[in-house]
């Protein structure tokens, strides 16, 4: 019987993707509204496995940013000082938050038969963990010459 072990659950806008780590392969189930598709990669046919940061935290300050002084500017032209002061602290709070947390990450597994992409770990220092578990589980490989 197979030890199925969860390794990462990635939530996106779309869906959450899970990875799993198995006896003899790797499982992605990512699910895209109501559908949920698996792929399954083993060890043997792994070629690479790539994580590299998305970029995208710029764009979530500015829509933090935005949203942060759009509420600010309603609640100052309503005279309400305090509701902008609150607005402030928690655009704020969550911009620190967001920079404290990291990049984001995307992730491609090349195998012998095909390539997948799709994130591996919510943010970029926690895909250090995940590679690690899956590069423990990979067979020796003799250097190509």
């Amino acid at each position: 019987m197979n030890q199925r072990l969860r390794v990462s659950h990635v939530r996106r806008w779309r869906g959450p993707v899970d990875w799993y780590l198995e006896s003899d392969h790797v499982l992605a189930a990512d699910q895209r509204g109501f559908e949920r598709h698996y792929r399954r990669f083993y060890y043997e046919d792994i070629r690479s496995v790539t994580v590299w940061p998305t970029g995208a935290l710029a764009a979530h300050l500015l829509l933090e940013v935005l949203a942060t002084f759009l509420v600010a500017t309603l609640a100052w032209l309503q005279h309400s000082l305090r509701v902008v002061d609150i607005a402030v602290a928690l655009g704020v709070a969550a911009m620190v938050t967001e920079m404290a947390l990291g990049q984001r990450t995307m992730a491609c597994i090349e195998t012998v038969h095909s390539t997948f992409q799709a994130p591996l770990a919510n943010r970029w220092r926690g895909a250090e963990r995940v590679l690690a578990q899956i590069e423990a589980r990979l067979p020796e490989r003799a250097p190509a010459q």
